[in-house]
């Protein structure tokens, strides 16, 4: 079994890796390239509406 320092180096290489794949994948550039697509625009949608409706939730 892999020690805890190792098991937390583990983690903080794929949070670097997230990191740098994030900044390669703009959300810009992703939403620019499928500009008009029917489907990624209902998931948009989906979306948005589901966060307005997490806002419209009483606070506990």
């Amino acid at each position: 079994m892999a020690s805890v320092e190792e098991r937390l180096a583990k983690v903080e290489r794929e949070v670097e890796q997230l990191l740098v794949q994030q900044k390669r994948w703009p959300i810009a550039e992703i939403d620019g390239k499928f500009k008009g697509d029917p489907v990624l625009q209902e998931i948009f949608r989906l979306a948005q509406e589901e966060r307005n409706n997490e806002e419209r939730l009483p606070k506990e």
